[in-house]
């Protein structure tokens, strides 16, 4: 598993934001900050929001929403950074449920402060910038490029690196990552679970093959990430019992090939009997009728001889015709 050389971008995700009320994006998101700066604490308003992309909104919008309050988010106990409310709300699909009613955002404990504070930054630079909005670069440094994806799934602002990910996933799902890249994306094991897996299915692919590159290294690598040694022991494990379940069925359908084409072989010589026995039949009954009907007219012919010389008056019959007359009047007669 070597390094990158290069990198080609993953076309651009289309995310669908939802329906808003009838109220333009702007007003609706600091209509949302005035409810909620006077909600009770800890109490998440839900009431939706339209999330326009920020991106595509005028240079005057943009920079109302760097107006008003600020949110404070944190990683645990650990300041992190500070942006407009406005701006957090129009952004993050999650916005008003992660305020809970206050103007503090409080991430997991461990969470990267770095791909926050890049998200953010990138955020208020759409906000606050003359400049036409662009999507965020990816720096191509796969644990910065990761953090900022994790951050933006954490705040509900995914749409806003969906190209970042789009380019990994691309990347990753047709090139072999490098340890750093591992090292990397195992740094997330919650934010990029689907990543995770798609590497490990691509990793474990090679094992099964005896395909990876640099064996001993790997089996070294492997021993000491378990979570990616239980992952690719698990693929395996499933591809071996749906390769065996896959040369059952094989096993089945050739069984029944054969037993079919036993049948068939069987019915084919059943056929082939029967078409024997109905000829030979067919040849027995000609022969007898062939029989009868030649006894028939030797016996109508012995009938006409005998009747001529009884109405001569004959007294001298051929042996045939003394047994005919025998059979059929009952009379004995002198044979010659």
């Amino acid at each position: 598993m070597s390094p990158r050389s290069d990198a080609t971008p993953a076309n651009k995700r289309t995310v669908d934001a939802p329906e808003g009320p009838t109220t333009s994006a702007l007003n609706n998101a600091f209509l949302t900050v005035k409810k909620m700066g006077k909600a009770k604490k800890n109490t998440p308003n839900t009431e939706p929001v339209d999330l326009k992309d920020i991106r595509e909104m005028s240079l005057a919008d943009r920079a109302l929403l760097c107006k008003g309050r600020r949110v404070k988010i944190f990683a645990g106990n650990d300041f992190i950074v500070d942006l407009p409310q406005a701006l957090l709300l129009m952004t993050s699909i999650n916005g008003p449920k992660l305020l809970c009613g206050g103007n503090t955002i409080v991430l997991p404990t461990g969470t990267d402060k770095d791909g926050v504070i890049r998200l953010v930054k990138y955020l208020d630079n759409i906000a606050r910038s003359p400049k036409k909005p662009s999507r965020i670069a990816a720096k191509l440094e796969t644990f910065e490029d990761l953090s900022t994806c994790a951050a933006a799934q954490l705040l509900g602002m995914e749409k806003y690196t969906a190209n970042i990910m789009n380019l990994y996933w691309a990347w990753f799902a047709n090139s072999l990552p490098d340890y750093d890249d591992l090292d990397a994306i195992m740094c997330f094991p919650t934010s990029h679970t689907r990543l995770f897996d798609l590497v490990a299915s691509q990793l474990a692919s090679l094992v099964r093959d005896d395909q990876v590159p640099d064996p001993e290294d790997f089996a070294v690598y492997l021993a000491n990430n378990a979570r990616l040694a239980d992952k690719i022991a698990d693929i395996n494990k499933k591809a071996a019992a749906k390769a065996r379940r896959e040369a059952a069925r094989e096993r089945r359908r050739k069984e029944f090939e054969a037993c079919q084409q036993r049948r068939e072989e069987a019915e084919a010589r059943r056929a082939e009997d029967e078409a024997r026995r109905l000829k030979a039949q067919k040849e027995r009954e000609a022969k007898d009728k062939a029989f009868w009907e030649d006894k028939k007219k030797t016996e109508k012919e012995l009938e006409a001889r005998v009747q001529e010389k009884m109405r001569k008056g004959a007294k001298a019959f051929t042996k045939e015709e003394a047994a005919h007359i025998r059979k059929t009047r009952g009379k004995t007669v002198a044979a010659v």
